[in-house]
């Protein structure tokens, strides 16, 4: 076996992508695409991945009249690859991506299809949301691609793929649902098992063995942003010290003002430590490890 190959016994770990490496990723769309229409394609297809969790090839099999029928609910029907029959599930979207990718399907796709017609003799428009430059179905490695082009132009050095947006989509909606949970107390295993079972009817996993590890990631984003959180207070409280330092020698009302945001960013830096209480977290080993 070759030194450069990794041996087929030690499982390859996919973890979320990060949200600077989104923001690098969606900024490179602008030197790596050579051409209008493939910046702005390329740059919708980022944020649909972003926004939904979709796989590869679920993204390749949304047409422009999915999009045009989400105008009134919002909410994309996307066809589910590894189910039996690819069936539908609908994906809430925002107002913010719809219009996106509107603008998108009403100027930069229709230019690029008007261009096609005058081009080809009897060229057809087969209705794809993200074709091709030449008009046709967009294959699943040609995203794989786009990553691979768009991370070597944003100069990234970790790994970044479609699939790690789908982790991180997954995450954040885990993480979402343990902050409204987490106030009414400790979330046993029959809540988060609940929990799983929502998200999972947006990621179309058919088994929740595989969901469980989301939990793990989802408490580490949690724990990441409080201490976020209480870093930002820190540094608040500092600035309000100062200020009622120099309040106090002079206007004794303000003084009394800046010691009531005090106490209430003190209150906010003990709660940014106070994780919530996630009882089934203590089964992140039992999840099913394969990749879906």
């Amino acid at each position: 076996q070759h030194h450069a190959m990794v041996p087929a016994s030690i499982p390859r770990s996919v973890h979320p992508v990060s949200s600077g490496s989104v923001s690098a990723l969606l900024d490179s769309c602008e030197w790596t695409a050579k051409t209008n229409f493939r910046r702005n394609r390329d740059r919708c297809m980022l944020v649909l991945l972003a926004d939904t969790g979709i796989r590869r090839e679920e993204l390749t099999w949304i047409s422009v009249s999915d999009v045009i029928g989400a105008s009134g609910d919002r909410r994309l029907p996307v066809r589910t690859s590894k189910r039996k029959g690819n069936p539908f599930r609908l994906i809430p979207i925002s107002d913010v991506t719809h219009r996106m990718l509107m603008e998108y399907i009403d100027v930069t796709r229709s230019i690029q299809v008007r261009k096609l017609k005058r081009r080809k003799i009897g060229y057809e428009d087969l209705g794809w949301l993200f074709c091709t430059r030449e008009g046709l179905k967009m294959a699943p490695s040609t995203v794989s691609q786009l990553f691979s082009d768009l991370r070597a132009t944003a100069s990234i050095t970790e790994r970044v793929s479609a699939h790690m947006f789908r982790h991180r989509f997954i995450t954040l909606q885990v993480v979402a649902r343990l902050r409204s949970l987490s106030q009414r107390g400790s979330i046993g295993v029959e809540a988060m098992t609940t929990v799983l079972s929502k998200v999972a009817s947006l990621s179309g996993h058919s088994s929740l063995d595989s969901m469980w590890r989301y939990v793990d990631w989802a408490y580490e984003q949690l724990e990441s942003d409080y201490n976020d959180s209480a870093k930002i207070a820190d540094e608040a409280l500092r600035v309000v010290e100062a200020l009622m330092g120099d309040a106090q020698n002079n206007d004794s009302q303000l003084a009394e003002s800046f010691s009531i945001v005090k106490e209430a960013l003190s209150q906010l830096r003990t709660k940014s430590y106070e994780l919530p209480s996630v009882v089934a977290h203590s089964l992140r080993g039992s999840g099913n490890k394969s990749r879906d």
